[in-house]
């Protein structure tokens, strides 16, 4: 039964024990190739909690997930299958991302979200520019996602790792149009701190976007508009001073109705 194999192996998750997990290896990795995807989605997982507290029961066990991996449809299981390879074996993670990064979006919001997380972890880890290079194109791309939250890491990821007009300028656009489309303050509140803090390093892009910026204006949140009127006026410049009165004189005429 499908259902009782997968919550079983959901179990053995919390199992530390060696000796009572030992036997059930060779199962557990049958799991993996399963018709069922709820088994497939915990069978990854019990993999990646034996290669975190006892490796030396499951020794190929990264190679094995790797194989799998490759061949993996459901988008929750090969979320997890690279969970245990992002945590346990990072060069691997790294390689498959590198062959399949024009596929990222379609794997999934949650698989995304892991791809950024590596993205940064490795541009930490390692100084090699070739190797930050290769993550800047599949970023690129996630930028244009439908979801919020990739949206959000993949533009705050690019400004981590580039310094380059455009990429400051693509990240600042996608925190400006999440800034039109979000309806919660406290999203709006986060995204004008990340497009403070990029003023601090590149303030001739963001005068780009100041009008964008001031659009935030018409939204009731009384804290949003005290700092979305403090960014935009750290922002005015003698080429955009006309656009700034112009959007404040037209926001001031609706306020007055």
């Amino acid at each position: 039964n499908e259902f009782l194999r997968g919550c079983t192996l959901r179990f053995l998750c919390k199992i530390a024990e060696p000796e009572l997990v030992e036997p059930l290896v060779p199962a557990i990795k049958d799991c993996l190739s399963h018709r069922h995807r709820f088994v497939r989605r915990n069978g990854f997982l019990a993999v990646y909690a034996i290669a975190k507290r006892s490796p030396e029961l499951f020794p190929d066990a990264a190679e094995v997930v790797a194989d799998f991996l490759e061949k993996e449809t459901d988008e929750a299981a090969r979320r997890n299958a690279f969970l245990m390879l992002f945590n346990c074996a990072q060069d691997r993670a790294i390689d498959f991302f590198a062959r399949h990064a024009e596929d990222a979006e379609s794997f999934g919001e949650g698989f995304s979200l892991l791809l950024l997380d590596l993205a940064r972890r490795s541009s930490k880890r390692d100084a090699d520019q070739a190797l930050k290079a290769r993550f800047i194109r599949p970023i690129f791309s996630l930028l244009d996602s439908d979801s919020p939250a990739v949206v959000f890491e993949a533009a705050s990821t690019l400004t981590a790792l580039s310094a380059a007009p455009t990429a400051v300028r693509a990240a600042a656009q996608a925190w400006t149009g999440l800034l039109r489309k979000e309806a919660d303050n406290n999203v709006k509140l986060v995204i004008l701190e990340r497009l403070s803090e990029l003023r601090a390093r590149h303030a001739r892009v963001l005068r780009e976007l100041v009008l964008d910026v001031l659009g935030v204006l018409s939204t009731q949140a009384t804290e949003v508009r005290e700092k979305a009127l403090s960014l935009a006026m750290s922002l005015a410049s003698p080429r955009n001073v006309e656009g700034i009165v112009v959007a404040l004189r037209k926001q001031l005429q609706v306020t007055r109705e």
